[in-house]
C-alpha cells in the first residue's frame, strides 16, 4: 500500500472503529446504569410501542384491584343493612307469633302493635341511611326501582326493578268485595236452653261450642268471635248469621249441629238453626288499572281477603308492580302512584371497555318488603302478619343472597386482575428491561477495545512520521 501524508487511512480506520466502539460502550453504560434495554424510541421502536400497551394494561389491572376492593366495600355496607332489616324483621316475626296466642288482653296487644310500628320505622331508617360514599344503597336509588304515591286504598305498593314500566298508573274503584256468611235463625230469648252443640269450620280453625242452661246467648257470641276461626257471629236483620271475616270466596263457612235441641238444632223453630241455613259466598273485589304502556284493564284481586294485586297478563303494562288495598269491602276512589327505574351501577371488572357487571339493589323499605300496614291489635291480626313478615324475611334473604354471590365474583376477579397485572409486567420486562450479564460482558469488551483503539489510532497517526526520514535524507543526498 501506497504512503501518503494527505490520506492516512490507517488512523482514518482506527479513529472510525474507536467510534463505534465509544457508542457501543456509551449503549452499555446507559443500559447497565438504568437497567433499561430501551431508553429512548431509537433504540427499539416497534418494542418501545408494544411495551407502552403492556404497561397500559398493567397500570389498569392495578386500578382495577383498587375498584374492585371499593366495590366490595360497598357491598359489605349494603350487607350490613340488610343484616340489621333481618334482625328487626325477625323480632317482628316473634311479634306475630307472641300477638297470635290468644292469652294476650287488648292491652298487651296494642303494646306489642307499638313496638312494631317502632320496628316499621327503624326498616325504613335503615333503608335511608344506609350509605357508602353518600350513596344511599337500601331506598331502591342505586338500580332499584322506587315508587311514590299511592294513596288511601293502596298499601304495600312495590315495584320490581328492571320489569315495572316507568310512569304513573292509576286505580280506580269498580266492585267492592263481600264476605261469605251463613244465617240462621235468631234466639227467641237471651240466654240457652243448654245441652246443645255445634261445630263451627271457619277459614282458619274449626270449634265445637256446647250451651248450658242458663247460659246467655251473647256469651256464645264472644266465644265465636273470640275463638280464631276467621269467623264472627252477629244479628243481621232479625237473624243470626256467621260471617267469614276475610272478603271474597277464597275460603268457606261450615257448620255441624248435634241434635235437635232449641239452641242448635235444625227445625224451623230452633233458636239457631245454622245448620240448615246455605252458605252464601263472597266476591272478590276488582278496580280498575290503567298503566303507563297500556290502556285501562279490569282486575280481579286475588288473595285470602281479596286484597292483593300482582302484574300479570290480565292488566297488560302491569308486570313487575304489586300492591294490595286496604279496605276491599270499601274501596273509594282514584289513587295513583309513579314507579321510577334508577340506573343499575357499573362495577368495573377490568381495564377496557364493557368489562363491568350492573348493580341493582331492590328497595328495602317497610312498603316494598310489605309490612307498612300490619296491625296486631287483634288475635287475627296477629296471625295474618306471620306469613306478610315471613315474605318480607325471605325477600331480604334473597337480597343478600345476591349480594354475597356478587362480592364472590368481585373477590374473584381481584385476583385474576391480580394475576394479570404480573404477566403484562413480565412481559413488558423481557422487552424493556437490559439483560445485564450480557450488558456486563459488552460493556467490559467496549472497555478493552476503546483502550486498544486509542493505542492503535495514535500508532497510526505516526505513520506519517516516517515519510519525513525520506524527505531528510533526500535533502542530503544520501
Amino acid at each position: 500500500m501506497a504512503l501518503s501524508i494527505n490520506a492516512n487511512t490507517a488512523a482514518f480506520d482506527a479513529a472510525r472503529n474507536l467510534q463505534l466502539t465509544s457508542q457501543d460502550f456509551m449503549t452499555a453504560v446507559q443500559r447497565l446504569s438504568s437497567g433499561l434495554r430501551i431508553n429512548s424510541a431509537a433504540d427499539d421502536p416497534a418494542g418501545l410501542a408494544i411495551s407502552q400497551k403492556f404497561l397500559a394494561q398493567a397500570n389498569g389491572y392495578d386500578q382495577v384491584q383498587r375498584n374492585l376492593q371499593d366495590s366490595v366495600s360497598l357491598l359489605q355496607t349494603a350487607q350490613s343493612g340488610l343484616n340489621e332489616t333481618q334482625t328487626l324483621l325477625q323480632r317482628m316475626n316473634t311479634l306475630a307469633v307472641q300477638a297470635s296466642n290468644g292469652t294476650l288482653t287488648s292491652s298487651d296487644l296494642l303494646n306489642i302493635q307499638s313496638e312494631v310500628v317502632g320496628l316499621v320505622s327503624e326498616i325504613d331508617r335503615v333503608a335511608q341511611q344506609t350509605q357508602y360514599n353518600t350513596r344511599t344503597l337500601l331506598n331502591g336509588s342505586t338500580g332499584g326501582a322506587q315508587v311514590s304515591g299511592g294513596g288511601p286504598d293502596i298499601i304495600n305498593l312495590t315495584a320490581q326493578a328492571g320489569v315495572a314500566a316507568v310512569g304513573t298508573y292509576t286505580v280506580t274503584a269498580n266492585t267492592n268485595a263481600t264476605q261469605g256468611f251463613i244465617q240462621g235463625n235468631a234466639p227467641s230469648t237471651a240466654t240457652f236452653t243448654g245441652g246443645d252443640s255445634m261445630t263451627i269450620t271457619g277459614p282458619t280453625a274449626s270449634q265445637t261450642f256446647t250451651t248450658y242452661a242458663g247460659e246467655a246467648v251473647s256469651t256464645f257470641e264472644s266465644q265465636v268471635n273470640s275463638a280464631n276461626l276467621g269467623v264472627t257471629v252477629a244479628t243481621v236483620g232479625g237473624k243470626y248469621q256467621l260471617t267469614n271475616t276475610n272478603y271474597g270466596s277464597a275460603t268457606s263457612i261450615s257448620t255441624s249441629a248435634a241434635g235437635t235441641g232449641a239452641d242448635f238444632g235444625s227445625g224451623a223453630g230452633a233458636a239457631m238453626g245454622l245448620a240448615s241455613g246455605a252458605y252464601t259466598a263472597g266476591t272478590n273485589a276488582q278496580v280498575n288499572i290503567t298503566s303507563p304502556s297500556s290502556g285501562p284493564s279490569t282486575v280481579t284481586l286475588s288473595g285470602n281477603n281479596s286484597d292483593t294485586f300482582n302484574g300479570s297478563s290480565s292488566a297488560p303494562g302491569t308486570a313487575g308492580v304489586s300492591f294490595k288495598v286496604a279496605n276491599p269491602g270499601s274501596i273509594s276512589g282514584n289513587d295513583t302512584f309513579t314507579v321510577t327505574q334508577n340506573t343499575a351501577l357499573k362495577l368495573t371488572e377490568g381495564p377496557n371497555p364493557g368489562n363491568e357487571v350492573l348493580l341493582a339493589i331492590d328497595a328495602q323499605t317497610s312498603q316494598s318488603l310489605g309490612v307498612t300496614s300490619i296491625n296486631m291489635t287483634t288475635q287475627a291480626g296477629g296471625e295474618a302478619a306471620i306469613s306478610v313478615i315471613q315474605n318480607a324475611i325471605n325477600q331480604v334473604s334473597t337480597a343478600q343472597a345476591n349480594l354475597g354471590a356478587l362480592q364472590n365474583s368481585l373477590t374473584d376477579n381481584q385476583n385474576l386482575a391480580a394475576s394479570q397485572e404480573t404477566n403484562f409486567l413480565s412481559a413488558r420486562s423481557n422487552l424493556m428491561d437490559a439483560n445485564i450479564p450480557q450488558e456486563t460482558i459488552r460493556f467490559t469488551r467496549d472497555q478493552i477495545l476503546m483502550q486498544a483503539g486509542t493505542a492503535v489510532l495514535a500508532q497510526a497517526n505516526q505513520t506519517p512520521a516516517g515519510l519525513l526520514a525520506l524527505l531528510a535524507t533526500s535533502a542530503t543526498g544520501h
